[in-house]
């Protein structure tokens, strides 16, 4: 299965909606996908889960085409803190680099994140790609910049 970039944008924006209204993950998010890169491929309606989500919304920040959907299993033992602060878009672009080399090498997503902000917990980093993905899916550009914070306060990206 392959996922195109609006529809990860389009996922991304569900995401983190799910995410500001219930205050947790979703199990998973469903999406348009293709069953091959052929042309006369079919759209198929997936449920993407949310390590792989994570792998999707990391792997393809500077890739230009369809994004593989692979099979990628939780994190074994997520932190459960949180941490807040303002993430450069150079520091969550290379997170985005190690959090796919991780799950490449282990087959499953990392229970955290190292950034300059400190350890940031999987739970965080899912609401932080899918909030990026949809800024860009708004915007058509990646955020200068991403403040985060508790679920429950007015953390805003909406600045480039």
């Amino acid at each position: 299965m392959y996922i195109v970039v609006a529809h990860l944008e389009e996922a991304g924006e569900r995401v983190k909606g799910f995410m500001k209204s219930k205050g947790r993950l979703p199990n998973y998010v469903n999406c348009w996908c293709y069953d091959t890169l052929e042309i006369d491929h079919n759209n198929v309606f997936v449920d993407i889960t949310m390590p792989q989500f994570l792998y999707l919304t990391t792997a393809h920040f500077d890739v230009d085409n369809d994004g593989e959907i692979i099979d990628v299993n939780p994190p074994s033992s997520p932190l459960d803190h949180w941490v807040s602060g303002q993430i450069l878009e150079s520091d969550y672009r290379s997170m985005a680099g190690n959090i796919k080399n991780y799950i490449e090498a282990h087959g499953k997503a990392p229970n955290y994140a190292n950034s300059a902000l400190g350890k940031i917990p999987y739970p965080m980093l899912i609401y932080i790609y899918a909030r990026i993905w949809a800024f860009m899916g708004s915007y058509h550009m990646p955020p200068t910049h991403i403040n985060i914070g508790f679920l429950e306060e007015d953390d805003s990206i909406d600045q480039v």
